[in-house]
């Protein structure tokens, strides 16, 4: 592999006792985009500071981050200094895992390792470094040079040209069918607690005496409720296909898992929630009104339809929560089996 794209311009930044892309981190407050690949990050518990900057971007960031992870060894030999390598292996491997694990960070952020890279690419759509220094708190102090670029389609060809190609050859933390469920479930979770939160306090508004009928944004959660008819297919495309001397419990079990959480999902009376929140919708009410006007009269079978509604919405945030946690459980042991050589 070979890649050269020609540069006329940038400003070439060297020194010490200072991060030289510091004009990168500067810009991660308006940046749509965020590329990191370097060869390691801070293992030090108390040098969190640039991992932290990525945690405090806007969730609408996109986060693509490449590591090596320093000391990894592709075999590791029986003498006492290789049981040595093999124990610092080990360390190195958990503390990069659990600094990197995207459920961390706010954004969507991708994270891969390449036992292969050595070299360092920080930037976001408006201003790329190319050089010496890791993306790691460590690398102020030493003396680094490098290239500050704000040529937007010399940053864009990097991306294209370079970033991606490196992606390719990388190992994702959680594979691509699995993340898209992982957020998939996690989006699903926020849309339902904040819709559930607005409305038990106009429900309690209303009952309290002050008139204020809960009729909230019943249009809003019908939406909600249509998509998450949406997880069916994503947990079907996480199923792993095993073959016949396929002996690996884990995936066996991941399967089991995922026909519990389908034959679940097929008991949550979504259809009944959707005919209610449609019956109660703005939009509806305007041509149900005689529906309506006598479902608000009988209070006390309005007041068992709210709570009903309430109980199945409290159904399904539950139920997203254990798939959440379910299916990280699975996504966490399968990342250690490809990262993990050392047998420990």
């Amino acid at each position: 592999m070979n890649e050269r794209i020609p540069i006329t311009s940038g400003e070439i930044i060297f020194g010490k006792d200072f991060l030289n892309y510091k004009a990168v981190l500067d810009d991660f407050k308006r940046a749509k985009c965020i590329r990191v690949m370097t060869y390691n990050i801070s293992k030090n518990n108390d040098k969190n500071g640039l991992i932290n900057a990525l945690k405090n971007v806007s969730e609408d960031v996109d986060i693509k981050i490449i590591t090596n992870i320093p000391s990894r060894m592709d075999c590791y030999h029986n003498s006492d200094a290789g049981k040595i390598m093999r124990k610092n292996s080990k360390n190195n491997v958990d503390i990069y895992l659990k600094k990197l694990n995207p459920e961390n960070f706010s954004s969507n952020t991708e994270v891969r390792f390449n036992f292969s890279n050595h070299a360092k690419i920080i930037g976001t759509e408006n201003v790329l470094y190319i050089g010496s220094a890791n993306y790691s708190d460590e690398s102020k102090n030493n003396f680094e040079i490098g290239i500050i670029i704000t040529n937007t389609e010399i940053i864009q060809k990097v991306y294209e040209e370079i970033f991606l190609v490196v992606i390719k050859e990388s190992i994702p933390y959680f594979e691509d069918d699995f993340n898209n469920l992982r957020l998939f479930v996690s989006k699903m979770e926020k849309e339902f607690k904040c819709w559930l939160d607005g409305y038990e306090c106009r429900l309690t508004n209303y009952n309290s005496g002050n008139n204020l009928y809960p009729e909230y944004n019943f249009t809003i959660l019908r939406e909600i409720l249509k998509e998450l008819h949406n997880i069916d297919s994503l947990l079907t495309n996480t199923y792993t296909e095993l073959d016949d001397d396929d002996d690996d419990d884990d995936d066996d079990d991941y399967n089991t898992l995922i026909d519990e959480i389908q034959t679940e999902l097929y008991l949550i009376n979504i259809e009944w929630m959707l005919r209610f929140t449609s019956m109660c919708s703005e939009k509806n009410k305007a041509n149900n009104w005689v529906i309506c006007e006598e479902w608000i009269m009988y209070e006390e079978r309005n007041c068992y339809y709210r709570i009903n509604l309430c109980d199945e919405i409290k159904t399904i945030i539950k139920f997203l929560e254990d798939i959440h946690e379910g299916i990280l459980k699975y996504s966490y042991k399968w990342i250690n089996k490809k990262i993990d050589n050392t047998g420990l």
